[in-house]
């Protein structure tokens, strides 16, 4: 539960940064990729993925690289 509320926490604040800075060109986005494997999570990613609704987590490196594709 916690996750979750700090997402929806993420989502806001954003939401209302993006609106208070678009006015000066400069824009703000939200990555939220969902679960990502780490060392410490990979022996749990199978556990959860039914739970998950895409039924898939995102590698660490992958959502890094999605992360500065984005910024060029």
């Amino acid at each position: 539960m916690r996750v979750l509320v700090s997402g929806q926490a993420d989502t806001a604040w954003v939401d209302d940064e993006a609106v208070d800075l678009a006015s000066r060109g400069i824009t703000v986005n939200n990555i939220q990729p969902g679960p990502t494997i780490t060392d410490m999570t990979a022996g749990h990613i199978e556990a959860i993925k039914p739970l998950i609704p895409l039924k898939r987590a995102w590698w660490r490196a992958i959502r890094a690289s999605c992360v500065a594709a984005h910024d060029r």
